[in-house]
């Protein structure tokens, strides 16, 4: 194992020398068989380790003894330990999302809290890159989702990703490692469990070296994808002309690369990934014209000859600003937005211009974009539990229209977080739980007079 999370390291290019690490420990075999080689490691390379612990609040005393165990092999091993203790099913059930998503986003959102420049390290294996393919494969993916997990994802590195289940047990019985069992891991109530319990061994069972042939085709997948990619950006290139994409070009793409063209226009246009529902509505009226909104408001037109977003001028009046990290202060339009982070309490209020929010930090998915609207944007004020567009919501306060495109809007993942002068949105409202809150003031002007 170690010598393949070695050559994975060095065929990802990815040096660890002089950066932060940070390991994702559950306390499970692979997480600890990481924490242990990234500790060697260490020995070797100079970085800084930290170990980063989750508990989701979902197994009572099990989830609490995995907590002791990695706690105590991080002071065995001589590493800084980061925990954090959340109720995963409160939390998914408020936002709505399912608890395994929701514990996803929770833990990389802790990740950034830690370090938002640290590289992140994650103990996927190869068999766990065999259960995403087959996921991907029934829900009727393309070649991206064939690919399996990514050995490297922006931040996120995963040395594992070629070592077998098996090999990983093997390090952990000859380093002597001790690690726990999650017991969620036993049921067949989750998909990627019954892929793992039943699909995986008859694979094995026909082909004993189905393992390392798999790595092989995912190998050459991968290899494919990143052709296709740099394809598509070529064919995209010679497609954009000024303000939009020709409609002529887009339709002499060849039929294999058309759909990623498209998509990719329609993503730079728009500023966000579309659905697939969109992108066969614009493909179906791309020749005779049409339009159709995307999720984040986007209006993509085609008179026949160009492909344009309808929202463009907007944009060029405005960019979104990205923030991977809060900074204490920034100017944006002639206005001066600050953030800290503060023990809960209750503050919102409207005074002389300025406008303060408090908002559940512990939801917001990063980065945080800051811009103004867009159409088909939607808002749901916290305490009046009902969704409306901003439209709606600027006819009723009467704002004029003049004024509408000023109104800066604080924006994650899942939407707007805040809008200037109507409040933040429900599913960010400080709750009884809520570990951090961060405050924001929005105020006209670029100084404090």
């Amino acid at each position: 194992m170690k010598t393949k999370a070695l050559n994975a390291l060095q065929s990802y290019k990815i040096s660890l020398t002089g950066r932060h690490v940070i390991a994702a420990v559950s306390g499970g075999s692979d997480s600890m068989a990481l924490l242990h080689f990234l500790a060697f490691l260490q020995k070797e390379e100079s970085f800084t380790l930290t170990a980063a612990h989750v508990n989701h609040g979902i197994r009572g005393k099990e989830a609490d003894r995995d907590e002791q165990l990695v706690r105590a092999y991080c002071q065995t091993l001589g590493v800084n330990l980061q925990t954090l203790w959340v109720n995963i099913p409160e939390m998914a059930k408020a936002s709505g999302e399912s608890e395994e998503i929701c514990g996803r986003r929770v833990r990389y959102e802790f990740f950034n809290r830690i370090d938002p420049h640290a590289l992140v390290a994650t103990a996927h294996h190869l068999e766990d890159a065999a259960e995403t393919f087959f996921l991907n494969l029934a829900r009727g993916t393309g070649l991206l989702g064939l690919t399996g997990i990514p050995p490297v994802r922006g931040q996120i590195i995963r040395p594992l990703l070629t070592c077998t289940k098996a090999e990983i047990l093997q390090y952990c019985e000859q380093n002597q490692i001790p690690f726990a069992t999650d017991s969620t891991n036993l049921s067949d109530d989750y998909a990627r469990n019954r892929i793992r319990h039943r699909v995986l061994p008859v694979l094995e069972e026909i082909n004993p070296s189905f393992l390392s042939c798999f790595q092989r085709c995912l190998t050459h997948l991968q290899a494919d994808e990143a052709f296709l990619r740099q394809q598509t950006r070529n064919a995209a290139a010679a497609c954009r002309t000024a303000g939009g994409y020709s409609v002529e070009g887009l339709l002499a793409v060849p039929e294999a690369l058309f759909s990623r063209v498209l998509v990719y226009a329609l993503r730079e246009l728009g500023g966000t990934a579309p659905e697939d529902k969109h992108v066969q509505r614009v493909a179906s009226f791309l020749r005779q014209g049409g339009s159709d909104t995307m999720n984040g408001g986007a209006v993509m037109v085609s008179d026949g000859k160009r492909l344009f977003c309808k929202k463009q001028a907007v944009l060029q009046q405005m960019e979104p600003v990205v923030l991977h990290r809060l900074p204490e202060r920034i100017t944006v339009l002639e206005k001066t937005i600050t953030f800290s982070l503060k023990k809960p309490e209750n503050w919102e209020k409207i005074s002389k211009g300025v406008f303060q929010y408090s908002i559940n930090h512990d939801r917001i998915i990063y980065p945080v974009i800051i811009r103004t609207r867009r159409d088909g944007d939607r808002f749901h004020p916290a305490g009046r539990g009902v969704g409306k567009t901003l439209r709606q919501l600027f006819c009723e306060a009467k704002t004029p229209r003049e004024q509408r495109d000023e109104v800066l809007l604080l924006c994650d993942g899942q939407g707007i977080l805040c809008a200037e002068g109507f409040g933040i949105d429900e599913r960010v409202k400080p709750a009884e739980n809520t570990g951090n809150t961060l405050y924001v003031t929005i105020r006209r002007g670029t100084n404090d007079t």
